[in-house]
């Protein structure tokens, strides 16, 4: 698609002060370039000249005030987005605690379970929207990308040996680690990737949504890691298990559940039980 340096720059103006990701901003973008530009297409095939056609297209769309104002009325707060998605992650940590242990390593339930994944649901919190997130540039997401996978693979093999690793990329088997294993955890990436990836936006958003949530993800994974290993904490064997686990569930449905999916279905709801 064409670029004119106009509507760029008047599509910077509109979206630099709106509280967005770096993939929403894109995303954004690329719509707005998209209709500004078939604007000005309709008008040059009216006979207006390009400027004048440039011109016109923008003013048709909207002062950036305005336009900046009805976007911000039209979209759920940003918190609440977020908080429905968070609501919904805690949930199902909370039953996959609740049904994990008994389905895949067949241990008998304990009280113990859930009030321990709440704390490590704080934990989870704490570093996914108090560090992670704030990590906000795509540059550094790029270089600590492999950092963090890098880190990953350092920590494992600090327990099992190469030719090891490689065998149970091939195989997983119900086991005492639930579901923090090494094919498992690369499924799941593959799971968030293909999620970001298969979206229909600009090849760009796309790109840029999966290298977001994979810097996430394996931020995440790394953490839990280095929780359990450091001897930071003094936590018996199950909950070392039980956190790797809740950490590795929680930054997987951070990056695959869509809170404003939730929040339409939400809204149905109420409208079908109202």
């Amino acid at each position: 698609m064409e670029k004119v340096k106009e509507f760029e720059e008047y599509i910077r103006t509109v979206i630099s002060q709106l509280p967005l990701e770096p993939e929403e901003r894109e995303e954004l973008r690329e719509e707005w370039r998209q209709h500004l530009t078939d604007r000005m297409n309709d008008l040059l095939q009216q006979g207006y000249a390009r400027s004048e056609a440039i011109e016109q297209a923008i003013r048709r769309f909207g002062d950036a005030d305005t336009i900046r104002s009805e976007w911000m009325k039209a979209r759920p707060p940003l918190r609440k987005l977020r908080l429905i998605r968070e609501l919904a992650v805690w949930i199902a940590c909370l039953a996959a605690a609740f049904v994990g242990p008994a389905l895949l390593i067949h241990a008998r339930y304990d009280f113990v379970f859930m009030a321990w994944t709440f704390v490590v649901l704080l934990a989870c919190g704490a570093f996914y929207h108090g560090c992670i997130r704030r990590i906000a540039a795509p540059a550094i997401w790029r270089v600590l990308l492999p950092v963090m996978y890098g880190g990953f693979a350092a920590l494992l093999l600090q327990h099992v040996s190469l030719k090891d690793a490689f065998r149970q990329m091939l195989q997983w088997h119900p086991g005492g680690d639930g579901l923090f294993t090494i094919p498992v955890i690369h499924l799941l990436w593959a799971v968030l990737v293909f999620g970001r990836w298969s979206s229909r936006t600009a090849r760009s958003t796309r790109r840029l949504a999966a290298l977001k949530s994979s810097f996430r993800y394996w931020s995440m994974i790394l953490s839990a890691l280095l929780i359990v290993n450091t001897g930071v904490f003094s936590l018996p064997a199950e909950g070392k298990v039980l956190a790797v686990n809740v950490f590795l569930l929680y930054a997987f449905l951070q990056e695959t559940i869509d809170s404003a999916a939730l929040l339409r279905v939400k809204n149905k709801w109420k409208i079908w039980l109202g």
